[in-house]
């Protein structure tokens, strides 16, 4: 993903946070999307919609990814590789500048 200013929003993990914890969220996407990647849980989205997963897969656990919803006819470029763990992904946040 590029360097670019976004904005995140991080969903809870409380379960009686209703509809906007990350368990709804993610059967949500089972849902609306047969084809939505097995084994990447969503933990966060941007105001675009386009969602911020950590992998479950054996292959891939403990890895941040990115769905860009705008790239779902590309397979190359529809998930993104952000970091390895959730710890270096949220090291390399930054926060936006004033303004933005």
């Amino acid at each position: 993903m590029a360097s670019q200013a976004i904005s995140l929003r991080f969903f809870p993990i409380n379960p009686r946070t209703q509809k906007t914890s990350f368990e709804p969220v993610y059967v949500m996407m089972l849902d609306q999307k047969p084809d939505f990647p097995r084994g990447l849980i969503p933990f966060a989205d941007d105001p675009s919609g386009d969602m911020f997963l950590y992998s479950v897969k054996p292959e891939s656990f403990g890895n941040i990814m990115f769905i860009s919803h705008e790239d779902y006819e590309d397979p190359d470029r529809y998930i993104v590789f952000l970091a390895p763990t959730l710890k270096q992904f949220i090291e390399s946040l930054t926060e936006l500048p004033e303004g933005l």
